[in-house]
């Protein structure tokens, strides 16, 4: 055999060969999972606080997503959710399961019971064949103990609901918050009953009164309201925090009638010691802001009418370089009042949440109602500015104490459900995970997921057509002809040094 002929084959050899390590290589990556995150942010990316979380377990975790088929199939939102989910169990290297359950046989009634929630109001096609009932939710399952993500429908939720979810279905000892009213304690379920409900998935929650105080030693101590508080309540929540517990005090600068849209002032007597110490003011002001309307502007009266002009803050508001600042989401204040900080009697307090410079403050007669404009204007030339609404303190009772105080309470009230601003319950479980010393958890934050172009081929079958024909694309027909156009090149090369 001459030179020529044993390089011929040996290049004809190396192409096969390569060209088959190239085909086996593209099949073995999309069995195993490994994937490239090119998303905007690495959205599909799980953070160095769910790696360390999962890396820890020590007892097989298994995470359920149930999903409906019509909902599955018409919204590429389920699979994004899915493969984050699969995210986990790549982490856990064998110690996270995770299981994908469209439309498993199960009612509304046994999912329901399950503690996901399912949308039955959905309008059947013509014939009977529709839709049917809707719904998206997670189980995690540890040990003996569960907890369930009622609904699950936007991807950049994943990370912060379920790996919150696991971090508190693994602890031993769930963290312990106790819920204490400064006014109207036998009415907090019906007012902040969405809130509760929100909360009581996360952590071990009681409501209390001032007494319960004296001796329990919560992680963390919530206030709602201030109107009228028993005169030993600030007292009682100050030793709470001397002995090591944390605070959320949502305190009011105004009572607000949402009936008759009338306001009186708060002067918060029996906190105003404890607040100094803080070095926080909460003024009994409104507090209003023109570029953060949560409904969009209507005619009445022929007058284009902007309904209520109450505070909605973003990233832009928020101090980035806090824990809370990272990734936060919107916040709306309903009745908010201005803060003023001032030196504490001990350790570090600083705003955390300001508005806008399209805001400003009305002083009493407080004019709640929108249609008389010129009322609600009435101080805005003289107070237009920028005002704090969240501050939080560090080292106040004691090196290691943190409290987080609000100036207004009624946004975490059940009109977050009239507003759609569940982002404050979001915001108020990661100022929770702060104060109790979790502060990569208050890291986590819901974030957004850019629309690919997948995403915009709205008719489910076209679009799962369209995924298969690109799958089969790359995995099969352009590996394949990789291989033949080697095969075909190293044929052609022989012949031509044959003859």
């Amino acid at each position: 055999m001459n030179r020529r002929k044993k390089t011929a084959i040996v290049q004809w050899v190396f192409t096969v060969l390569f060209s088959v390590s190239v085909l086996l290589g593209v099949l073995l990556l999309s069995r195993v999972g490994i994937q490239l995150d090119l998303s905007p942010g690495r959205v599909f990316t799980l953070g160095s606080q769910t790696k360390e979380l999962i890396t820890t377990l020590d007892e097989p975790l298994e995470i359920r997503y149930f999903v409906s088929g019509f909902l599955n199939a018409a919204s590429p939102r389920t699979e994004q959710i899915f493969q984050l989910l699969r995210q986990y169990e790549r982490l856990g290297g064998g110690t996270v399961t995770v299981e994908r359950i469209v439309d498993g046989g199960l009612t509304p009634e046994q999912l329901e019971g399950l503690g996901i929630e399912v949308e039955r109001a959905v309008p059947q096609a013509e014939g009977g064949a529709g839709p049917g009932h809707l719904y998206s939710g997670v189980e995690i399952r540890y040990l003996d103990r569960r907890i369930v993500i009622p609904a699950l429908i936007d991807p950049g939720a994943v990370e912060y609901e379920v790996t919150r979810a696991i971090f508190s279905v693994t602890r031993d000892t769930p963290l312990r918050v106790l819920v204490v009213s400064g006014s109207r304690g036998e009415r907090i379920s019906e007012e902040y009953g969405a809130m509760l409900d929100a909360l009581d998935r996360l952590y071990e929650l009681e409501i209390v009164d001032h007494r319960d105080l004296e001796s329990a030693r919560p992680d963390v101590v919530l206030v709602l309201g201030s109107r009228d508080p028993h005169p030993d309540l600030a007292d009682r929540v100050q030793d709470a925090l001397e002995r090591g517990t944390g605070a959320f005090l949502a305190l009011d600068g105004l009572d607000v009638d949402i009936q008759s849209l009338t306001a009186r002032e708060i002067h918060n007597e029996s906190f105003s010691g404890f607040l100094r110490h803080l070095g926080v003011h909460v003024e009994p002001l409104l507090l209003l802001d023109s570029r953060a309307n949560l409904f969009p502007p209507e005619f009445v009266s022929g007058q284009l009418l902007a309904y209520p002009p109450w505070v909605r803050t973003d990233q832009r508001n928020i101090d980035s370089g806090h824990p809370l600042g990272v990734n936060a989401g919107p916040v709306d204040f309903f009745w908010p009042s201005p803060m003023r900080l001032t030196e504490p009697g001990r350790g570090i307090t600083e705003a955390l949440i300001v508005t806008s410079t399209s805001s400003w403050l009305q002083g009493p007669p407080f004019i709640l109602d929108p249609v008389n404009r010129a009322s609600i204007e009435r101080d805005r030339e003289i107070s237009t500015g920028i005002y704090a609404v969240v501050a939080w303190n560090e080292g106040g009772f004691h090196d290691d104490s943190r409290v987080v105080v609000s100036a207004d309470s009624d946004f975490l009230s059940n009109l977050v459900l009239y507003t759609d601003s569940h982002a404050n319950f979001d915001f108020l479980v990661r100022s929770i995970d702060w104060i109790a010393g979790e502060s990569g958890l208050a890291r986590l934050s819901p974030a957004p997921v850019p629309v690919l172009r997948m995403d915009r081929i709205e008719e489910p079958f076209a679009r799962m057509f369209t995924g298969m024909l690109i799958e089969a694309l790359n995995v099969w027909v352009l590996p394949g002809i990789m291989v033949i156009v080697g095969v075909v090149s190293v044929r052609r090369r022989r012949n031509r040094q044959s003859s």
